[in-house]
């Protein structure tokens, strides 16, 4: 008789590792009002304080009356919804030493967080400026990555976005640009040990 019969199979206690992705947009957008959303269809109507009007004092004189305050209010639509479904048979449970149940679940919330990242992430078309790989260069009369970042933050300026939280997100093939500029060099040289990308003028990449 013939002991490869014997030999057994061995299912192994570790579980292959996902090379997944950084999700990067999820973390930049305001998610304060997950919590009051409960179904599909929903709209949650946020207020916030209107404009209050600034007078010129005059000493040894009256002010005028107090204004009410007024109040103005943004709109969140809930129009998107999504979900997963599957399911863990006993016999391949109990086969598997891992727990697979709770490593399915990872998977599930990746792929969940993966579907609100790229939905924020189709959003850029309407930041009314789209650059392509071909517009931007390094060489001599090409159009500059720094350069495009500083213009940036003169629009960001003119619109009155606060200066604190500022971010950017960019593609590899314009961070490479970036780390050819000159103006730029001096600031990557901690990235070069650490891996961090810098700030340029105040935003973070």
């Amino acid at each position: 008789m013939s002991l490869a019969n014997f030999i057994p199979e061995i299912w192994s206690a570790r579980l292959l590792r996902h090379l997944d992705k950084n999700l990067v947009f999820k973390s930049l957008v305001n998610t304060d009002y997950e919590g009051e959303i409960s179904a599909y269809g929903d709209t949650v109507r946020i207020n916030q304080i209107g404009d209050i009007t600034v007078s010129d004092y005059t000493a040894n004189s009256d002010i005028d009356d107090p204004e009410e305050l007024d109040s103005s209010q943004k709109t969140l639509i809930i129009n998107q919804a999504k979900y997963f479904n599957f399911q863990v048979d006993d016999v391949d449970n109990a086969q598997t030493k891992p727990k697979i149940m709770d490593a399915a679940m990872q998977r599930a919330g990746y792929a969940i967080a993966n579907e609100i990242d790229e939905y924020i992430a189709s959003l850029y078309s309407s930041a009314g400026t789209t650059l392509t790989k071909s517009d931007i260069g390094y060489a001599s009369g090409d159009t500059l990555a720094y350069d495009v970042v500083v213009d940036t933050k003169q629009k960001m300026d003119e619109l009155n976005i606060p200066g604190a939280g500022r971010w950017m997100v960019i593609p590899p093939w314009f961070h490479t640009n970036l780390l050819k500029d000159d103006d730029y060099k001096q600031s990557w040289q901690n990235y070069m040990v650490t891996g961090e990308v810098p700030k340029v003028v105040g935003i973070s990449i």
